[in-house]
């Protein structure tokens, strides 16, 4: 490896310091736990409003009694599809703390050794700085 005053860290030791930014990437969990809580709050909304006293069911029961059984299994239905939704979000939740613990731990070995690369850089700098009679 070439340890000149030209090149003091040599390619492998820039790209040790160059990889922390290909490390933490945590967009796309964040946008799929952002995702899943939109399509909750929607779709809760929506149940309700087909569920209330004067909503898309009780018109169906009212027009057409022969399909009260179809009505019924798909308004169970909703609740099953909200905890669904509620379960997904909670691994989700779960996940998405494990990474922030391990990103976190990342950055921290990351910043040792890009700290670590600077200071064989400096000491690199410093030997042949000093062995080329620069010092005085």
């Amino acid at each position: 490896m070439d340890h000149t005053p030209q090149n003091p860290l040599g390619n492998a030791h820039r790209n040790l310091m160059n990889r922390s930014a290909e490390f933490v990437d945590p967009t796309s969990l964040h946008r799929t736990l952002q995702l899943l809580r939109d399509l909750q709050e929607e779709a809760s909304t929506h149940y309700r409003g087909e569920e209330e006293p004067d909503g898309l069911f009780e018109e169906l029961r009212t027009r057409s009694p022969e399909n009260i059984g179809r009505v019924d299994a798909l308004q169970e239905q909703h609740g099953q599809l909200l905890a669904g939704l509620q379960q997904l979000l909670d691994r989700y939740e779960e996940i998405q703390q494990i990474l922030d613990g391990l990103n976190q731990q990342t950055t921290s070995l990351l910043q040792t050794m890009e700290q670590h690369e600077r200071e064989e850089a400096a000491l690199v700098m410093d030997a042949y700085y000093l062995d080329l009679g620069g010092a005085g």
